[in-house]
Formats: structure tokens, C-alpha cells, sequence
């Protein structure tokens, strides 16, 4: 049996996106497009507020670093065969 399934595919970017250390895939990528670099400049990421927390995954400014990798939905192709269909 074949289907689609919706997954988020990995993507490399030429810009910095704030992301979390804590948090993992999706979830962890926080600011697309930061302005501020690593270190104390990113308590003055857009996506943190004014008691030092970030608005996408509540974990301390301290958590985040910058990457060049955003995760974008994707589908794809998968085929079962009859023994993962009888589980």
C-alpha cells in the first residue's frame, strides 16, 4: 500500500535563524531572519520578551543560537507493506 505523508524537510538559508538548543526539529527554530548575533545580543531577538523568554518555545534567551536552517512542510511517498499494515 502506498500513501502520502506530511513531514517538515530541512532546509539551509543564507541568513541566521534564532534557534533553541533545549527544543528539537520545527519546534526549535524560533525567528526566521534575526538581526541580533549570538551571545547577550540575543536578548534582543524580536521573538524574546520583556522578562527574557521567547515567544515561540518559552525557553530562556540564554538557549538560543543562531543557525542557517529552517524546516519547511513537505510531503512524501511511503509504501507499508502487509506486516506494518497487520500491526
Amino acid at each position: 500500500m502506498t500513501d502520502t505523508e506530511n513531514y517538515y524537510k530541512e532546509k539551509r538559508v543564507d541568513h541566521n535563524v534564532t534557534q533553541c538548543k533545549n527544543c528539537s526539529g520545527e519546534k526549535g527554530i524560533c525567528h526566521d531572519g534575526c538581526a541580533y548575533g549570538n551571545g547577550e545580543e540575543k536578548q534582543n531577538c524580536g521573538i524574546m520578551n520583556s522578562s527574557g523568554s521567547c515567544n515561540n518555545c518559552k525557553c530562556h534567551w540564554s538557549s538560543h543560537v543562531n543557525s542557517n536552517i529552517v524546516f519547511v512542510p513537505a510531503t512524501r511517498n511511503v509504501t507499508y507493506d502487509v506486516a506494518h499494515l497487520k500491526k
